[in-house]
């Protein structure tokens, strides 16, 4: 006999289908997206491998991880910027230039889409790739940015030689570009994204040789268009606008990058002996007192040096220089919204409403025995005969399942509570028997000795 509380549970399991059945490309979309939510909830790592077996102890996300499109390095099949790699003469310091939305992983998804893409295509740039080597979140969290070819972020195969990105034009060979999600000309980054800059570049300074407090001879062995090599003197971790006309890392950020460079100088890890020397540009050693870094940037030129100091250049295309993050003064004019200076507020609590659950009347009465008015309250209700209204097609998975979860819960309570024990039926005295009446038998008392006649 089929009980009515299978067929409730039947008909939760029928609404149910129903309401994820009726739409098979509304399905295939609610698939996606719970993909893309997989795919954006993977969590951040311990840190980041470093060749000499070194791993810096940041929350670190890979390409992988964050959801970087790979097919956006390619078109028809051809890497449109195979890495190349050169050794380390310097690090350097940006903003993104406008303020992170409240996923950070998906303002690094929308930069990479920008810098690797052309407009034809969505993008901006069409680089092929993302320009920085590491971006860095307000909680701290590092972001691998230009593809490696390794096992490494920033480093390739081969020793501590780094993979060329593209943040400052012309001054991008042999420099690391660190950039923190934001704008930082109003507000300086927050203490945990700075903690987690001064690791990075304490470990990077380490990998590549670089003193961060010491001056470098910075010198480009990828020649400009016209011939020249770009030269500059500056810190081991500088600021963008110490090698160009621009505002980058902020305002309010760059006169931070003084104790940011001690700090760093101070906790760079013990290094085995590094296997790639860096033999051209050259390098102060020492620890001199840095130059305050409110000041202006230091002068660049542009010279041909002599042979006898000239590295080895490549004719490969692949190198040709990238440029920086100026392009987002430009896109923010043509789409102020899309470039913001401000982070949004919080979504507020009550903006996504939570669905409730009305439980029909009948499932929530004392038993669940059927009375005498249910097939005319399941008439008046156009429902499949339980209470149940038509419009409860469209009930939710999460009021389904609440259902379902009360369902069930009342019936192993009433599965645990033990039946009463059935009384022992009374035993009727059998009715008394009466013994039956005899008749007395009295003698005649007619005279039989008279002679009638």
């Amino acid at each position: 006999m089929v009980r009515r509380r299978n067929l409730l549970l039947g008909s939760a399991a029928a609404l149910g289908a129903l309401a994820l059945g009726t739409d098979s490309a509304t399905a295939a979309s609610v698939e996606r997206s719970r993909r893309l939510a997989f795919s954006a909830a993977l969590p951040a790592a311990a840190g980041f491998p470093l060749p000499g077996g070194l791993v810096c102890p940041v929350p670190y996300m890979s390409r992988a991880a964050w959801g970087a499109d790979e097919s956006f390095r390619f078109i028809n099949g051809v890497e449109s910027w195979p890495p190349d790699y050169f050794p380390v003469q310097a690090l350097t310091v940006h903003h993104t230039g406008f303020a992170a939305s409240a996923d950070p992983a998906d303002t690094v998804r929308t930069i990479y889409k920008q810098q690797a893409l052309t407009s034809a295509q969505g993008g901006i740039q069409g680089w092929g790739d993302i320009g920085y080597n590491l971006l860095i979140d307000a909680n701290g969290v590092v972001y691998e940015g230009r593809h490696s070819g390794s096992q490494y972020p920033i480093f390739g195969p081969a020793g501590g030689l780094m993979t060329t990105g593209g943040h400052v034009l012309y001054f991008n060979t042999g420099n690391i570009g660190v950039c923190l999600l934001g704008y930082l000309n109003d507000v300086p980054s927050t203490q945990a994204a700075q903690d987690s800059l001064v690791t990075v570049l304490a470990y990077l300074a380490a990998v590549g040789a670089v003193n961060p407090v010491g001056s470098v001879n910075y010198y480009n062995p990828v020649a400009r268009p016209d011939g020249t090599h770009s030269a500059v003197t500056v810190l081991g971790v500088s600021g963008h606008r110490n090698f160009a006309a621009t505002d980058c890392p902020g305002n309010a950020e760059y006169p931070l990058l003084g104790q940011i460079r001690q700090l760093a100088a101070s906790s760079m890890p013990a290094m085995p002996k590094p296997t790639t020397t860096n033999p051209t540009p050259t390098q102060t050693e020492g620890s001199p007192s840095p130059s305050d870094s409110s000041s202006p940037g230091a002068t660049t030129t542009t010279t041909t040096p002599p042979t006898t100091t000239k590295p080895p250049t490549t004719s490969s295309t692949a190198h040709a220089e990238r440029g920086g993050d100026e392009y987002v003064a430009a896109a923010r004019k043509a789409s102020p919204s899309a470039f913001p200076t401000k982070a949004p507020p919080p979504p507020s609590p009550s903006a996504t409403p939570v669905p409730s659950l009305t439980i029909p009347s009948q499932l929530v009465s004392p038993t669940l025995t059927d009375t005498p008015t249910a097939a005319a309250a399941a008439s008046a209700t156009g429902g499949p005969g339980w209470g149940v209204p038509a419009t409860a097609a469209g009930v939710t998975v999460g009021a389904l399942g609440s259902a379902g979860a009360w369902l069930w819960r009342r019936r192993r309570l009433a599965m645990a509570t033990p039946a009463p024990a059935p009384a022992a039926p009374a035993v009727a005295e059998p009715p008394a028997v009466q013994e039956p009446t005899i008749p007395t038998i009295r003698p005649s008392t007619v005279d039989d000795s008279a002679d009638p006649a």
